[in-house]
């Protein structure tokens, strides 16, 4: 692209640009020209420098003088007359839906009868429904056992006691019972001082229901402290009941386990 110069102040700017750029290159020494002489030095380079810069402010200006211009848009006002507008109109068509009106006219339909004949008129009997009774759901009784005591001697309902003398040989405990299922797993437990005595395990020969007597018993007196009796039915823990027997009676011989029920 071509730069165009062809005002005197272009020249001018070239000619600066040309006189500072030797004054620079004189100045520093990188050029040396034998005829024409030109001082080295700080000096001179910002005077080379100096050139070069009106130079190319000079040619700047010359280039935007003689750039063309673009031409400056014309606005033009429309009058009403110079604008035709013709509407051209659109048809509307209306559609009308008319429902069909229809008539209903009862008829009356009569039953022909032929002489002679009788009619016949039948009858559905209706079944009734008879109650049917549900089983009832089978309760679940729960094994209890109530009105423990404890006695030195054959209960008499005033006799009991949970503390007894030291080295007796005999305590006699009774209780009622009730829902003891037959063949049910039965155990009874006597512990001493936490430690297991005598446990018996078997399926209860008793009745479902009664008064059961048994008697705790050591013919070399029992060991002082807490004699602790647990029964199980079936799983169900029906009696807890403890007893102190005072003293310091030492003698302790175990039974072991027993297979039977009594």
């Amino acid at each position: 692209m071509d730069i165009p110069i062809t005002n005197a102040m272009g020249y001018l700017g070239v000619a600066f640009f040309l006189a500072g750029s030797y004054l620079v290159v004189s100045g520093t020494g990188i050029i040396r020209i034998d005829k024409i002489t030109v001082a080295r030095g700080a000096k001179t380079v910002l005077f080379g420098f100096l050139a070069l810069l009106i130079g190319i402010t000079f040619i700047i200006l010359s280039v935007i003088n003689v750039l063309p211009v673009s031409p400056a848009t014309t606005y033009v006002q429309l009058t009403e007359t110079d604008l035709e507008i013709t509407y051209t109109p659109t048809p509307t068509f209306t559609t009308t839906n008319t429902a069909p009106t229809v008539t209903f006219t009862p008829t009356a339909i009569y039953p022909s009868e032929t002489p002679g004949e009788t009619p016949t008129v039948s009858q559905t009997t209706t079944p009734e429904l008879q109650p049917t009774s549900l089983p009832m759901p089978t309760q679940i009784s729960t094994p209890i056992i109530k009105n423990f005591q404890a006695c030195p001697s054959v209960c008499t309902g005033q006799n009991s006691s949970k503390v007894f003398e030291p080295g007796i040989q005999m305590v006699h405990v009774v209780f009622d019972y009730e829902n003891f299922k037959p063949g049910g797993q039965y155990s009874r437990t006597w512990s001493s001082n936490g430690e297991v005595w005598v446990q018996y395990n078997c399926a209860w020969d008793g009745r479902e229901s009664g008064i059961e007597s048994i008697q705790l018993r050591e013919s070399g007196g029992l060991r002082s402290g807490i004699w602790e009796l647990k029964i199980i039915h079936d799983g169900f823990v029906v009696l807890q009941e403890s007893i102190t027997v005072t003293g310091s009676w030492t003698y302790y011989s175990t039974p072991g386990l027993k297979s039977t029920c009594h």
